[in-house]
């Protein structure tokens, strides 16, 4: 499978640009900014209708709590911090 994940990004490395030329050499600048702006909608639109994912395990909301917790385990565990620096 991690074959296959490098083989489609590296052809998207390619095509992309590819396609991106022909659609400038065939209609202008205008009109490859216009299609990017048209799928970076379309992906905003896909992403906000996702649903929310209730945290598994009777997790809590995330919050600023949250992480100065995770600070403060960082900060005493002697091990942990030489890897984060």
């Amino acid at each position: 499978m991690q074959a296959l994940g490098s083989l489609s990004f590296q052809l998207s490395l390619v095509i992309g640009p590819l396609l991106a030329g022909v659609l400038i050499a065939a209609a202008g600048v205008q009109a490859a900014y216009a299609l990017d702006a048209l799928s970076f909608a379309a992906a905003l639109w896909a992403v906000r209708r996702l649903a929310p994912m209730v945290p598994g395990g009777g997790g809590t909301r995330a919050g600023l709590r949250a992480v100065v917790e995770g600070l403060r385990y960082m900060g005493c565990e002697q091990q942990r911090r030489r890897i984060v620096r």
